[in-house]
């Protein structure tokens, strides 16, 4: 994430100053969003698979997107 942040700020730096600026205050946002989440997508995981487990017939439907489940 910070790659591509640079990356970002190096070439719209000098249009958006601030970018340069808040370097530290963006990625330090990027990084708890990241965090967020991955704790989101683990805690979503467990509650499917204790869905599954009382109710069986949920894994069949196929409307349901879960990221990361095939």
């Amino acid at each position: 994430m910070n790659i591509l942040y640079d990356q970002v700020a190096r070439t719209l730096g000098e249009t958006y100053p601030e970018l340069v600026v808040k370097e530290k205050d963006a990625k330090l946002i990027l990084a708890h969003e990241r965090d967020s989440y991955a704790k989101l997508r683990s805690n979503l995981a467990k509650k499917w698979k204790n869905l599954v487990k009382t109710n069986p017939e949920v894994e069949a439907l196929s409307d349901i997107e879960l990221p990361g489940h095939e």
